[in-house]
């Protein structure tokens, strides 16, 4: 959670100095907004990779035997491995939101 309080204070100083240069919300641009939506997709990922870690998933170690397994801890397992698909999408997500906003800095600056 340390990190994701980096991120968070990286946002807050660039949309600050932003509103600061532009001395009104309405002058913000895409990337501006696009920022707070990458921000909020990196925090959903957080949380659900911490609850993923929780519960496990279907990658099971080599020395476990299944049929020993107890139905809640199954059930523990195949929650986490639905929890994995939903930590997949948002990494892309927060991935290709940042991209984008590269994308609108590079064309301002060109």
């Amino acid at each position: 959670f340390l990190w994701v309080c980096l991120d968070v204070l990286v946002v807050v100083s660039r949309l600050s100095a932003r509103l600061f240069h532009l001395k009104s919300p309405r002058k913000l641009q895409l990337d501006d907004w696009l920022m707070l939506v990458a921000l909020a997709s990196h925090t959903a990922f957080i949380i659900a990779i911490n609850e993923e870690a929780r519960y496990g998933s279907n990658l099971i170690d080599p020395g476990v035997l299944v049929e020993r397994l107890s139905d809640a801890e199954r059930a523990d397992r195949v929650y986490g491995s639905r929890l994995r698909v939903v930590v997949e999408q948002l990494q892309c997500l927060t991935v290709w939101l940042l991209k984008t906003c590269l994308l609108c800095l590079y064309f301002r600056v060109t």
